[in-house]
């Protein structure tokens, strides 16, 4: 079988890009890589007009798909209000974002709505008031709730069936018994889909007792009883296979056995609010591919560590990024 990819850009919206506005977030969640990196943070930014409007120029023509969070909390942007009146100018046909819905005010929903926005991500990760606050930096169940009805009252008011408003769950020990109470706090909100993933373990976070991979007859369980409370109440749940369905441990081998096809360095282009460029938001590690406060679009896109990762992946040959990828781990699980 080939393992070719032609890379053509057979069509004028190609790209899916992510992008974070600041280097800024309100919370400070366990579960999240900013929690380790606090200290060498440095200080906190936004993105400057001028790379914005260089953005805006020359990638959003090209993109398909566009998400406005990567690691930070889009709503704490300072030119959120400006940034989603040009988007919604340039007519991307998908535009989304993940967010902890705390700075949601009338104001910038009424934008979002207008702007075009398709799928609001609010982050839930427990079903009790205790879970969701130690998971999630101290943040009250509560108050995302009633933020999140406050969502759905001006969508309301304005005859808005957009955004879309969804769930997404970390997946862990502290919370796994409570994914069917999230469910049921899904179909009390008017939500009609929840996604969940397993929680990423951080090496800096010390998070490796919190993963399922530990507590594989547990995770079974609570997925099967929340598949079924979703189906009952209508509403459609996303969630990484069974472990009893998976590949038994080494059946499988990265590097030989296993084509991980990936296609993102032919379509996906993640900045940071500084201008730096990475091809995936599972790049942890390295170097950008470089800066667009200093390359054009086009000189990073067929540059040359844009064109080596396309020829490793043609080749099946890993990096360290790409070995240890949780979408291509969760895949080989599966």
């Amino acid at each position: 079988m080939s393992h070719e990819f032609p890379f053509v850009e057979f069509q004028r919206r190609f790209l899916t890009v992510r992008m974070d506005l600041s280097n800024k977030c309100n919370l400070a969640c366990r579960i999240c890589v900013r929690s380790a990196e606090t200290s060498k943070a440095g200080r906190r930014f936004d993105m400057e007009p001028t790379l914005f409007r260089k953005i805006a120029g020359e990638i959003l023509p090209r993109t398909s798909e566009l998400f406005l969070s990567c690691g930070a909390e889009p709503l704490i942007a300072r030119n959120l209000l400006d940034v989603l009146r040009v988007i919604g100018k340039a007519q991307v046909p998908f535009v989304a974002f993940t967010t902890n819905a705390l700075l949601f005010n009338e104001e910038n929903i009424r934008e979002v709505v207008s702007s075009g926005v398709k799928e609001v991500y609010v982050s839930f990760d427990g079903a009790t008031e205790g879970t969701f606050a130690k998971i999630r930096g101290g943040a009250s169940i509560y108050r995302v709730m009633e933020k999140i009805k406050f969502i759905n009252g001006v969508k309301r008011s304005l005859s808005a069936t957009t955004p879309r408003i969804e769930l997404h769950v970390t997946l862990m020990r502290s919370n796994i018994e409570e994914l069917e109470g999230i469910i049921d706090i899904a179909g009390s909100l008017e939500i009609h889909r929840v996604t969940a993933l397993h929680v990423y373990p951080f090496p800096q976070l010390h998070l490796e007792d919190e993963s399922l991979f530990r507590h594989r007859d547990l995770y079974d369980d609570c997925v099967k009883a929340a598949r079924e409370r979703a189906f009952r109440l209508g509403i459609e749940f996303d969630s990484p296979p069974l472990f009893e369905k998976a590949a038994p441990a080494g059946a499988c081998d990265l590097r030989e056995d296993r084509n991980p096809a990936c296609v993102l360095p032919w379509k996906s282009f993640v900045i940071w609010p500084n201008g730096n460029v990475l091809p995936c938001s599972f790049w942890y590690e390295g170097e950008p591919f470089g800066s667009l406060t200093e390359s054009s679009f086009q000189k990073i896109w067929y540059g040359p560590r844009y064109q080596q990762l396309r020829e490793s992946i043609r080749n099946n040959i890993l990096g360290d990024n790409c070995i240890h990828c949780p979408a291509l781990l969760a895949d080989l699980r599966a």
